[in-house]
């Protein structure tokens, strides 16, 4: 996947992205995402293996689409950059500020909205996805994180945030991501995550980081509910304050280390334009 190298390293600028911008850039991921459906009839065929076919199809046509919105919409870059990876501080403060969101929304927010019934069409898909476990944790814990970061906050905030006040693009593309989920339960907590996601993302301008963020919540998440869940006193009023608490708190001092040490993984060293 050069692309993610190419947007880590800074070889290619993305263009200055408005709002309609944004929408045009959702839409061309979904029309090509979905040109998949027509592989159905043999996907189908495949039995036992369908679920297989399906995740390989999504794989193709996924990497088509960031292809072809990278064509639209970005360019190689006409400065040099030093590139600094990040080091392993930022991804230990990256896992705690997702852990600590996830301990922390668990039992406020997502107490709260887990009682809203999900889109049966979105229910559905998750049904078909669980039939392989296999597939399930690839597309959750793999696929999703790094086509959803490369279009929302490589390109989407990245193009956003050279047009709008930082605050601002962080909150539309946040937004946006939340719509693209299309129901209740899942958009909430996408807006949420999608502010952590874009904090993290233009402190450092890191690809990786933001992927390695949206990988700990889809799988880490995933395990922490299904520990609370099997906890004898997890419908106590008081753990339930202890657990948000908590994680408050370590998402608050994630965010704290990110805000004070947080650096731009590139450093121009010079503009040919000069």
């Amino acid at each position: 996947m050069n692309f993610l190298k190419s947007i880590e390293s800074g070889k290619i600028s993305i263009n200055k992205i408005g709002i309609f911008k944004a929408i045009l850039i959702i839409i061309i991921s979904f029309f090509i995402g979905e040109t998949g459906l027509f592989f159905n009839g043999w996907i189908k065929s495949l039995g036992s293996a369908a679920p297989y076919g399906r995740f390989i199809v999504e794989i193709i046509f996924k990497f088509l689409s960031v292809v072809v919105i990278l064509k639209i919409f970005s360019k190689k870059s006409e400065e040099d950059f030093e590139y600094n990876s990040p080091n392993l501080q930022y991804y230990l403060f990256t896992f705690l500020i997702i852990v600590g969101f996830r301990l922390f929304y668990e039992y406020s927010i997502g107490g709260i909205v887990s009682n809203i019934k999900m889109n049966p069409v979105i229910q559905k898909a998750f049904e078909e996805l669980a039939v392989s476990p296999i597939v399930l944790i690839l597309t959750v814990a793999v696929l999703a994180p790094i086509f959803e970061e490369v279009i929302f906050r490589g390109i989407i905030l990245n193009g956003m945030a050279k047009r709008l006040n930082t605050k601002i693009a962080i909150i539309i593309s946040a937004f946006l991501f939340a719509l693209v989920h299309m129901n209740l339960v899942q958009g909430i907590n996408a807006f949420l995550l999608g502010i952590l996601l874009g904090f993290i993302y233009l402190k450092t301008r890191s690809i990786y980081l933001s992927i390695f963020a949206h990988f700990i919540n889809n799988s880490v998440g995933i395990m922490i509910a299904g520990a609370m869940e099997k906890l004898a006193f997890r419908n106590e009023l008081i753990f339930q304050i202890i657990v948000t608490i908590v994680g408050a708190i370590i998402m608050i001092c994630g965010c704290l280390w990110y805000r004070k040490n947080g650096k731009n993984v590139l450093r121009e060293l010079k503009c040919t334009n000069n």
